[in-house]
């Protein structure tokens, strides 16, 4: 992918990190160094695991916080501060999420609600350094994951009769992050295809 970016003329770089790691400083450093400051902040990194009310843990829903939250929160202030450091005006900062009454998913649906409800007052905070805020969900989004008996499962979930792909939110995510989505900010988004699945 960094290949086929950099051959249409984009400047891209790749890291593998952990949001777990507590190195946000040094990530935005690094990243500061090969591209500049940024302006924009796409959260689509996630921790997720299955639990339900048979065995569910503190432990993992510790994990689950420590990704989705404590990692995402604490890169999320780090780039709002080298943002106002740099006098940028025009910035974005998006939640991927997805919630749901998936009694199997307790952990993650619980970590993901915290990002969707601190959306409105994030963006309330951040607005006087024109910084929109917003959380998207997608839905089930086929990026490689669902094979024929989930899709099968999904299908009539989805008044196009179709499951999600990659494309779909691509699209709005680059509406959002370009000049005309600056006026949509502190929302929960569902740009999932009408998805009933909930």
């Amino acid at each position: 992918m960094v290949e086929e970016l950099t051959i249409k003329g984009a400047r891209v770089e790749h890291e593998a990190y952990d949001l777990a790691s507590g190195d946000e400083v040094g990530l935005l450093d690094r990243i500061e160094a090969k591209l500049g400051v940024p302006s924009r902040l796409i959260h689509n990194a996630t921790y997720e695991r299955h639990v339900n009310t048979e065995n569910f843990t503190t432990d993992i829903l510790r994990k689950h916080y420590m990704v989705n939250n404590e990692g995402v929160l604490g890169l999320t202030f780090a780039f709002i501060e080298r943002y106002q450091q740099a006098g940028h005006q025009d910035g974005r900062i998006l939640f991927l999420v997805s919630g749901g009454a998936d009694a199997n998913n307790l952990a993650y649906i619980a970590t993901k609600g915290a990002l969707i409800a601190i959306t409105p007052a994030l963006a309330n905070g951040v607005g006087k350094y024109g910084i929109a805020v917003n959380a998207l969900d997608p839905g089930p989004t086929d990026t490689g994951w669902i094979n024929e008996e989930l899709r099968q499962h999904l299908l009539p979930l989805f008044p196009y009769n179709r499951v999600g792909a990659p494309e779909d939110t691509a699209r709005f995510v680059a509406f959002l992050m370009g000049k005309d989505g600056a006026w949509v900010n502190g929302q929960h988004l569902h740009v999932d295809g009408g998805f009933t699945g909930r």
